[in-house]
């Protein structure tokens, strides 16, 4: 009897184990997702806001022909909206750019440190036959089978850190210039 209890827990166990992993792992690529969708958000954004930009300073609204500046007055308002976009933009390209996870030393990981070879960068060195051997190796240990996706769980982790830190200043740039401007532009108005 107790025998069948322990065999009943040890099964609850390894279910809730791989039920947590699942969720963490669903939960984390869609975070991921919803990081790289918002940063694309901001790079469309700024993008249609640079192209009018340019399109009106371009189409002799700000600026006459071979004149010097018609409007004086617009023209740090329109540099600091083209600023703000420039700058938002490139912070949202960088959160949306692929990263290789790096040791602390500042070198790709190593053998003496702890890789999971469920993350890409870490196969890529491998031949086939080193990969699958590896692989035989991890599945017949099932602690290793779990080292490996807590190892890779930690790397999702690390690189939505990074993602989501310039995502937030690339929202920040584009909240602060933003609103520079519109006071630039209210300043301009008012005192022209």
């Amino acid at each position: 009897m107790d025998l069948k209890k322990k065999i009943k827990e040890k099964k609850q166990t390894t279910a809730g184990t791989q039920t947590m992993f699942r969720v963490t792992y669903r939960t984390q690529i869609n975070l991921i997702r919803i990081a790289d969708t918002k940063a694309n958000m901001i790079l469309g954004i700024n993008a249609m806001i640079i192209s009018v930009l340019i399109g009106i300073i371009s189409s002799s609204l700000l600026f006459t022909e071979r004149e010097v500046i018609r409007n004086v007055e617009l023209v740090i308002p329109v540099v600091t909206v083209m600023l703000t976009a420039v700058f938002s933009s490139v912070f949202a390209i960088r959160a949306v750019q692929p990263r290789l996870i790096l040791s602390k030393k500042g070198n790709l990981s190593t053998e003496q440190e702890k890789r999971s070879l469920l993350f890409f960068e870490n196969i890529y060195g491998l031949t086939l036959n080193e990969y699958l051997d590896t692989m035989k190796q991890i599945i017949e240990t099932k602690g290793d089978v779990y080292e490996n996706m807590i190892i890779d769980i930690f790397n999702q982790a690390t690189v939505l850190h990074r993602k989501y830190a310039k995502l937030r200043t690339s929202y920040i740039i584009f909240l602060v210039g933003f609103i520079g401007s519109i006071l630039l532009f209210l300043f301009t108005w008012l005192m022209f």
